[in-house]
């Protein structure tokens, strides 16, 4: 159910990235600027659904929020990592973007699972459901 849930919070979390950058591209930013606005911006709606609602921690802001930082800058280089790697291999540019499109939801899920919101032995099945 938890993976589940990661799934359509993630969306949101996609969902405020592609409104807030193209609002500030609309608006006439620099679509670098833009990019950048709005990867902070979705990463902190992100944090905060992901936390509250999949994860169903209360708390633990000053453990956690640098726990997500530091996941997420891992996941993106190692992202950036398979895509290099897939390039000098040749392999055709859409079916890199795919890979990489598989690649980061479920590792990013695995990552925050049994890292970042790791709360010790409280388990979904025993955590306050809300």
């Amino acid at each position: 159910m938890r993976a589940v849930r990661f799934f359509f919070i993630g969306l949101i979390g996609t969902g405020a990235y592609v409104l807030i950058g193209y609002s500030l591209i609309w608006s006439g930013m620099h679509v670098i600027l833009a990019h950048v606005i709005a990867t902070a911006l979705s990463l902190l709606v992100s944090y905060a659904v992901q936390k509250t609602f999949t994860f169903r921690v209360n708390g633990m802001h000053r453990r956690m929020g640098p726990r997500f930082l530091i996941a997420t800058a891992a996941l993106v280089l190692t992202q950036l990592t398979l895509v290099t790697c897939l390039k000098h291999l040749n392999v055709q540019s859409e079916l890199i973007l795919v890979a990489s499109t598989l690649f980061y939801p479920p590792a990013s899920f695995l990552v925050h699972n049994f890292w970042t919101f790791k709360t010790g032995n409280v388990t979904e099945e025993n955590s306050p459901s809300t």
